[in-house]
Formats: C-alpha cells, sequence, structure tokens
C-alpha cells in the first residue's frame, strides 16, 4: 500500500514543514499559530487528524551541524509522505560537511550531495527521491524585494541558492507562480492550497459512514499484516483444511507475538484469490519468501473459489472493534453487504446486538460455504472476551467456518470449551529464523557477524517471531559495529520478549531523554493508560512544559524509535503487540497508586475538552481506572455529557455502566438521585430514559421516561413522544402493569392512525395486540393483529408481515382453532426460510410443533420441536431452547412412554440451563414439570421425589409472586394429597 493509500486509510495527515530556519521565523509563526489550527479544525469536522512536523523550530544551526538532526528529518520525511510544505527564501542555509557510513548505508542516494544545505536535502528527500512528490506538496518561494535576508551576491551560497530554486521552479513544484510578499500572504495561500490537497484525498463532503471506515481499516490492517507472513505451508495447509471439514469452531492459539495475526491474514489473501507478491511484498520480502511461495503470479489456494465470503476482523484494530457489540457490527454489516440481505436494522443495545449475531451466522450459512476470521478475540477489553465466547453458538452451520485466535489464558480454556478444534502454532524453525535475518539484510542493508547470527538463531527465545524481530529492530540502530555483539549478548539475557521491551526502554531512557527527563516513562505510560490510544498532538501536550506542546524536534527521534512498535487506529497511536503494555507496567507502573495517577492525568487533560468526541471517547473510563466513582458520578448525571455521550456512542456508554454495576455501583440510585437536575432537560431525561431501560432499571427509567415526555408533549415534539409513550408502555409490560399498558398503546395507536404514520401504527398494533393476549382479551388482540398483517402487506414489508401473521395464528391456537392456526405458522415457516430469518423461524417451528401435538401428530410434532432446538443452539438463544426442551419432555412424558429416559435428560439440561439464566419461573416450571414426571414413572417408587420436586417449584414460586404458576402447583399438589 502506498502513502497515499495509507493516508487515506487511516485518515491521517502529517505535514512535514521544511525551509531555512532563522529567516523564516515569521512565517512559521503565521503557519503555527493561525493556519495549522484553521487546518486541523477543518480536518476534525471531516474525521480527518492533521499534524504539523516542524524539526527545525528551536534547533540551532549548531546542532544541525552536528549531524544529529538529518537522520530525524530524512525520516519523518518519509513518514510523513505524501505531504510536504518547503519554503525557499533569501538564504541558502547550513551545509552538510559530511555524512557517516550509516546514513549514507541507509540513504544512498546523498553520495555526493555534500556540501548541500540541509533545506536542500530535506527537498530532495520529499520530491526527488524514490517516494516522489506525490499529489500533496506545497512549495512556496518568497519574494527577494521583502526579503531581509539574503545571500551576499556572487558568493558560493547564492549561487547554490539560484541553482537550487531553478531546480525546483523547472521541476514544476511550485505550488504558485508568484512569490509571496509577506508572512500573511503566505498564511492566506497555504490554508486555501493545503486544503484543498487535504480534500482531494478525502473528497466527501461528510465523513464515511462507519461500516465505510472500518471497512477501509481492516482492508489495511490485514494487507500490512499479511506480507509479513514467514511461516511453514502446513500450516496453511492446516487451515484449508478446516473450511473444507473439521470440529468447529478451529482456535489458532499461540502466545502474543508468535505470527498469529500473520499467518491468517496471509492465509485469508490466498483464500479469496488476492494474494499476489508483487503486490503484497516489497522485493526483499519477495525473494527471501518460501520457495514454494515464489513468482509473479498470483498463488492458488485449494478454498480459493470455494468460498461464497470471507470475513476478516482484526479486534482492536479500531475504536470500533475494540468492544464486542463493534465487533458483530462489523462482521455483520460486512455479511449484510456481500449477501444483500434483508435483515432488521442492527440494534443498540449489546446484549441484543450479540444475541442478532447467531441469527446473522445462520442466515449467511444458507447462502453457500462462508469462513469469519476473528483475530485476537482476547484483546479485547474487561469482560468483553468472556461475552464474545458466550455469543459464540456451540453448534455452527456446516457451511460455516469460524477462525479465532487466541493467546494461551482464559480466553483460550473458554474457546476449548466449546468443542471445536485447535491449531497451535510451532515456534520458528532455523530455516524461517534465517528467513527473517535476510529481510534484516535486504531491508536494512545491515550485516551481521557469521557468529552473531548463528547466536541468535540457535537461541530458544528467537523462536518467537516477536523476539527475533524486535531484536533485530534494535540491533540495526546500534551505532558500531564493535557493539553489536555486546547487544546481542545483552538481548539473549532477556528470558522473553516482555524483558526484552524493558532492555528497550532503558535504551530510550538513555538516548531520548537528555533536553526531556522522563520522557519516556511519561509518553509510554500514557499509551498504556489510554483506551484507544492517542493521537500524536495530544502526547505532546501532556508530555509538555511550561503550558506549550514537546517541541518536535525533542519528540520526533523518540516517536520514530516507537513507530515500529505501534499502531495508527483512526489517527491514534496505541501499542501493536500485548507484550508491550506488559512490559510498560512492568517497568514504570508496578503500583496501584502508580496506575491511578496516569488514569487520572489523562482524565485531568480530557476534562476541559468536553463535548469533543475524544474527551467522550475517553473521560469518564479514565475516571472509572482512577477509582474517581464520585467525580465519574458527577460526570454521568451531568445533562451536558449524559445527552452527548449517549448520542456518540451509546454501546460505549453501557459497556461503562455495566463495568460499574459489576463493581456493585447501583445506578439507579445514582440517576434517581439527580433526578430533579436531569429532568428539567429533555435531551438529559430523554437520554436518562433510554440508559436506564436498556439497563433493565425499570423503576428508575419510568421517572425520566415520564419527565422526558412531558418535554416532549409541550415541545410538541411528535416523535420522541412516540417513542417515549412505547418505552413507557413496556415498562408497564415489564411490570405486570398490563391495563395500563394497553391504554397507552391504544392511543399510540391512535396518534399513528391520525397521522397516518403506517410503519408506526403497525408497530403499535403489535405491541397492543401482545399486551392484549397476555390479558385475555383474544377478540380484542386478534382485531389488532389483523389489522397489522393488513398494513405490512401494504407496505410491502415482509419481515413485519411474517411476524403478523404468526400473531394470528397464536390468536387461533387459544381460541382452539389448530388447523387454522397450523396453516398460519407453516407460510410463517416458508416465509422466514425465504428471508433467511432465523429468529422467527425459531418461533414458527415451535408453534407449529403445538399444533400438530393438538392433533395427536406426535411424530411431526417432535420433528419439528427437534429443528426448533437446533436453531436454539446454533444462535444460542438459551431462553427458548429451554422451553423448546420443556416441551420436547413433555411429548415424550404424555405419548411415548418408552422415552421416558429421553424426557429426563432433557429436563435436567433444561434445570441446568434455567439456573444459568437466573430466570425463577422457568426453574419453578422445570421444577414442576420433574415432579409430574417421576409421577408418571411410578407414584410409589418416586413418591418421595414428587413431593420434594413440588415443595420446591411453590416455594420458588411464592418468593417470586409467581401467582398463576404458584396456582398451578398448588393444584397439583392438592391433587397429590387427594390421590
Amino acid at each position: 500500500m502506498d502513502s497515499i493509500e495509507t493516508a487515506r486509510a487511516d485518515r491521517a495527515v502529517r505535514l512535514f514543514v521544511s525551509s531555512t530556519f532563522s529567516d523564516m521565523l515569521m512565517e512559521r509563526r503565521v503557519l503555527v499559530e493561525r493556519v495549522f489550527p484553521q487546518v486541523r479544525e477543518w480536518c476534525h469536522a471531516r474525521g480527518v487528524s492533521f499534524t504539523e512536523i516542524d524539526l527545525r523550530w528551536g534547533i540551532t544551526e549548531e546542532q544541525s551541524r552536528g549531524g544529529r538532526v538529518l537522520p530525524i528529518c530524512l525520516g519523518e520525511i518519509e513518514a510523513c509522505h505524501p505531504f510536504f510544505l518547503g519554503l525557499i527564501g533569501g538564504r541558502y542555509g547550513s551545509l552538510a560537511k559530511r555524512f557517516t557510513p550509516e546514513l549514507l548505508t541507509d540513504y544512498p542516494w546523498l553520495r555526493g550531495m555534500e556540501q548541500r544545505s540541509y533545506t536542500e536535502l530535506e527537498f530532495a528527500r520529499a520530491l526527488w527521491t524514490e517516494s516522489g512528490p506525490g499529489i500533496s506538496s506545497l512549495v512556496y518561494e518568497r519574494d527577494p524585494a521583502f526579503d531581509s535576508y539574503s545571500e551576499s551576491p556572487g558568493s558560493e551560497p547564492a549561487k547554490q541558492l539560484a541553482e537550487f530554486k531553478a531546480r525546483v521552479r523547472n521541476a514544476g513544484l511550485m505550488a504558485r507562480a508568484d512569490c509571496y510578499r509577506g508572512a500573511e500572504e503566505l498564511g492566506s495561500w497555504v490554508l486555501e492550497d493545503l486544503i484543498h490537497k487535504i480534500e482531494l484525498l478525502f473528497p466527501e463532503s461528510v465523513p464515511p459512514s462507519p461500516e465505510e471506515r472500518e471497512r477501509e481499516i481492516q482492508s489495511r490492517v490485514r494487507r500490512l499484516r499479511g506480507r509479513r507472513f514467514i511461516g511453514s505451508r502446513e500450516i496453511l495447509k492446516r487451515l484449508d483444511a478446516h473450511v473444507l471439514g473439521g470440529a468447529n469452531p478451529l482456535l489458532i492459539c499461540a502466545p502474543s507475538g508468535a505470527g498469529k495475526s500473520t499467518t491468517l491474514a496471509a492465509w485469508a489473501a490466498l483464500a479469496e484469490g488476492e494474494f499476489e507478491p508483487s503486490l503484497y511484498l516489497t522485493k526483499a520480502w519477495k525473494d527471501r519468501f518460501p520457495k514454494w511461495w515464489r513468482g509473479e503470479a498470483a498463488v492458488a489456494s485449494p478454498v480459493t473459489g470455494q468460498l461464497a465470503a470471507l470475513v476478516f476482523c482484526a479486534v482492536a484494530a479500531s475504536p470500533q472493534t475494540s468492544s464486542w457489540p463493534g465487533v458483530v457490527r462489523f462482521v455483520c454489516e460486512e455479511m449484510r453487504r456481500r449477501f444483500s440481505l434483508i435483515l432488521p436494522s442492527l440494534p443498540d443495545d449489546p446484549a441484543a446486538l450479540s444475541a442478532l449475531f447467531a441469527d446473522f451466522l445462520l442466515a449467511v450459512a444458507a447462502r453457500g460455504r462462508v469462513a469469519i476470521v476473528l483475530d485476537g478475540i482476547d484483546r479485547l477489553p474487561g469482560d468483553e472476551a468472556d461475552r464474545a465466547v458466550a455469543s459464540i453458538p456451540t453448534r455452527l452451520p456446516a457451511s460455516l467456518r469460524l477462525f479465532i485466535s487466541a493467546a494461551p489464558g482464559r480466553i483460550a480454556n473458554q474457546l476449548r470449551a466449546l468443542g471445536g478444534s485447535e491449531l497451535r502454532l510451532p515456534n520458528w524453525s532455523e530455516e524461517e529464523r534465517r528467513l527473517c535475518l535476510q529481510a534484516f539484510r535486504d531491508d536494512f542493508r545491515k550485516e551481521l557477524s557469521h557468529e552473531g547470527e548463528e547466536r541468535l538463531i540457535s537461541a530458544p527465545q528467537t523462536a518467537q517471531p516477536l523476539f527475533l524481530c524486535t531484536s533485530l529492530e534494535e540491533l540495526r540502530v546500534v551505532s558500531s559495529h564493535s557493539d553489536v555483539a555486546e547487544r546481542i549478548t545483552a538481548q539473549l539475557a532477556a528470558a522473553d520478549v516482555t524483558s526484552l521491551f524493558e532492555q528497550m526502554f532503558a535504551r530510550f531512557e538513555h538516548s531520548f531523554e537528555e533536553e526531556r527527563p522522563y520522557l519516556v516513562c511519561e509518553c509510554l505510560s500514557l499509551l498504556w493508560a489510554a483506551r484507544r490510544g492517542l493521537r500524536e498532538s495530544e502526547l505532546r501536550e501532556m508530555v509538555g512544559l511550561d503550558g506549550e506542546p514537546l517541541a518536535a524536534s525533542i519528540w520526533a527521534p523518540l516517536a520514530a524509535a516507537l513507530r515500529p512498535h505501534l499502531a495508527q487506529r483512526d489517527g491514534l497511536l496505541a501499542f501493536d503487540t500485548a507484550a508491550l503494555p506488559e512490559a510498560v507496567q512492568r517497568c514504570y507502573l508496578a503500583s496501584r497508586e502508580d496506575r491511578f495517577a496516569v488514569h487520572g492525568m489523562l482524565a485531568d487533560y480530557f476534562q476541559p475538552q468536553l463535548p469533543d468526541s475524544r474527551a467522550l471517547a475517553e473521560l469518564a473510563w479514565q475516571l472509572l481506572w482512577a477509582a474517581r466513582i464520585d467525580e465519574l458520578a458527577t460526570l454521568l448525571t451531568d445533562p451536558k455529557f449524559l445527552p452527548a455521550a449517549w448520542r456518540w456512542d451509546r454501546e460505549e456508554l453501557l459497556n461503562l455502566i455495566g463495568e460499574l454495576k459489576t463493581g456493585g455501583i447501583q445506578i439507579a440510585k445514582i440517576f434517581s438521585s439527580e433526578f430533579k437536575i436531569l429532568s428539567s432537560n429533555i435531551e438529559a431525561s430523554n437520554s436518562a430514559a433510554n440508559l436506564l431501560f436498556a439497563l433493565g432499571e425499570t423503576e428508575a427509567a419510568t421517572l425520566f421516561a415520564e419527565a422526558a415526555l412531558s418535554h416532549a408533549e409541550a415541545s410538541q415534539d411528535v416523535v420522541r413522544a412516540d417513542e417515549l409513550g412505547t418505552m413507557l408502555a413496556l415498562l408497564d409490560q415489564r411490570r405486570g402493569c398490563l391495563l395500563a399498558a394497553e391504554a397507552r398503546l391504544s392511543a399510540l395507536v391512535s396518534h399513528a392512525r391520525v397521522r397516518n404514520d403506517l410503519p408506526r401504527l403497525a408497530l403499535q398494533l403489535g405491541n397492543r395486540g401482545t399486551v392484549l393476549r397476555e390479558l385475555g382479551r383474544t377478540h380484542e388482540a386478534y382485531k389488532c393483529f389483523a389489522e397489522e398483517e393488513s398494513v405490512c402487506r401494504e407496505l410491502g414489508d415482509r419481515r413485519s408481515h411474517v411476524g403478523a401473521i404468526g400473531h394470528l395464528g397464536q390468536i387461533e391456537f387459544d381460541n382452539g382453532q389448530v388447523a387454522e392456526a397450523l396453516a398460519r405458522f407453516d407460510t410463517q415457516i416458508i416465509c422466514c426460510r425465504q428471508l433467511g430469518d432465523a429468529r422467527q423461524l425459531q418461533s414458527a417451528l415451535g408453534n407449529a410443533a403445538a399444533c400438530h401435538a393438538a392433533l395427536n401428530r406426535i411424530e411431526k410434532a417432535m420433528a419439528l420441536h427437534a429443528e426448533e432446538e437446533e436453531l436454539c443452539r446454533q444462535r444460542g438463544d438459551r431462553h427458548a431452547l429451554q422451553v423448546c426442551l420443556g416441551n420436547q419432555a413433555r411429548l415424550l412424558q404424555r405419548f411415548r412412554a418408552a422415552d421416558y429416559d429421553r424426557a429426563m435428560k432433557l429436563l435436567e439440561e433444561r434445570e441446568r440451563l434455567v439456573k444459568e439464566l437466573g430466570d425463577p419461573a422457568a426453574e419453578a416450571a422445570t421444577l414442576l414439570q420433574f415432579s409430574r414426571l417421576y409421577y408418571a414413572l411410578s407414584a410409589t417408587q418416586f413418591g418421595a421425589a414428587v413431593e420434594d420436586y413440588a415443595q420446591r417449584a411453590a416455594a420458588l414460586a411464592n418468593q417470586h409472586g409467581l401467582g398463576q404458576l404458584a396456582h398451578e402447583i398448588k393444584r397439583w399438589q392438592d391433587a397429590l394429597r387427594g390421590s
């Protein structure tokens, strides 16, 4: 991927500013103080980060002559490409006297460039070497008539300057034909031209959608990781084999840095027929690639052409995929896009989103053979990884192949429990280590002694790819060849890669803290503490002195040294391997107090920036991790923060609240204590109601929803009033206040009729019919459902229409019209199969089975229940599964006495599930079923068990106020006493 594609993918602009120094002070001041802030604001509005790199600011001519700056400048120009801003005035600038052998090795084009100015060398690197000027280079010349600084006429510098200017003009690199006549005019030109250049790269009038952005990021990450693959063909064959068969899912397990990501990325490119060495590999990498994978032509894979789709998700490669709901959202959107699926909108609630994951898996599995790669699921924070594993169905369709990678540990153990297969990546062989050393020679033109290479190849630590790559990266910067052997000895004294990183930190401290003490500790600690990463500008501001950002000249050397170990995620710098933050914690943040302090530093930095999106992303989490809970509670109930946070990313806010609830914090109590303040603001009360509703806090949600509804009605906000009215009706239904729910829904139906809002009318008719059915008013419920079906048919909304058909069937079954109900459910089943709607299909199968059982067609009923059970297991819907198991046990008990053992096993699984779900009503119903089953087996032999299960069921029903069920259990106990 070239630098322009990289800039587009990262949505990050880094502009290198080059000029002579002392004569350009006024121009630089105008640019830094007036122009660049406006550019940064313009970029921010369209989701692009902007950073200027002005290394000459604050660097003396003496420092330049000392040769300490040029290597850094050339490296930064490359890192900033294609963005370059050059200013030419009346001075040629300080001359480069000589170049070190190391510099000539890295930049061979410098040979013969001695006695050229540093400014001309910067221009040469940006505009005339192999990187080329690109589309975003801007060069301006100052009008000599307005130049108070100039070389002496006839002097050698004056001749060199004239030649330099002529070379730039003749190459057509000037941004404007005219020369600027002052700093203010330059500023206006740069502002106009730079924004135009950036707009060429990001031409959209609004930022791309989150789905488009995530697709760009994932594509780039996969390509970058895949191009660095060194490994055996046997590993790739194992991955191919999983596509064609084998226990599902496949766990790829290996320690951090062992090559899981590069292996999966390279395999995915092969599987999709996209892996072309000339595209993916630099010449050095292509030449050293394993013999079986060389050549210019695209390399074929046994599975190429056999996959209907492959979705690759690098977990934590972006802010979105750093949470499980974000991963689900990306995977589902990709499958929706590739198969043009007609599926409901993805819900915002994380729990509902995770539940929908299985439905998407089933829907795409029906379209052909599909592979999904979840790379690094253990990188999810907190309990997110646990939730991810719990969301994976225990049974997957045969046409769906799931690949999941994780480092050894708790998450890998949970994945093993799913019962799939496992691929453990082996350590690098000697041949693979030699390939890596060859890469070192080819890419950096560095030679190690034979003895040094053999020591590295034979050391057990270098069998881990990350250890050897990090070791070579460190050896590359050794200034003297004679010091290499000593450095290798020190590196091999490190037991693991974490210890090797600690050595690297010590070198950083020695090299980069002369002008800014503790710089390394503070920068690494801040990156460690950030939730998603930090912008370069944010980091420089936090480690700056006297209220000024850290000078670019001090920051750039450390940034260049860190760059191989950092990932760029939407303009944010973040650690790219799990071993690095572990080393930072061990080295700098060993105590809890130190960790609290760095989180507190980030909280204090972001506090004044509200409601900026970066503050919304970081502030609340930093307060949580700094253990400043009182401040966090105040923030969450701040009318300025809560609505902004809810609009920005409700998943993030719900995850945060979930962490607080796990810690025993009573969220409903916190919000209720601030009710007076929050309820006075419509946005705050509405956000609080939605948040508390999603959290299941019924009473508190009702309080805020009523306040928000009053505001909406007063301001005649009809849409919001309808949404809040629906929420209040559902809250009433949750509490069992069915009459109140029905009254609200009746009013909402009337409002929709008056406005002729057919989609809203269909929704409210369905809601009202459901409540009426619960009330036993089946005739009125039927009328609601019939009208719902008619409206959905008129709208052409097939999915809602299928739901309405099921509603009508339920009413007909309640009224004893079993044949009519079965016809409805059969129609619903056919439509669900056509739509790929696994959730409604599951329900329709269960309802159809109940109809067949009522008609004494037991074998047909059991067959439908078996399909329903399989769907429940595939979708991971444990609640529906326990109902299905209970229904099957009931049929086995009543009609097939020979299968009592099977009925007992079904009830035992149901009992385990309902306990896990924490569903007292289902648990009491299961205990009642056990009592009846033991009675049917032998009332005499199992009399004690019959009584025991009945008593436990009664106690549970009475404890939780389950009136109807308690009444049914009492009748059963009375019958037992009578018998």
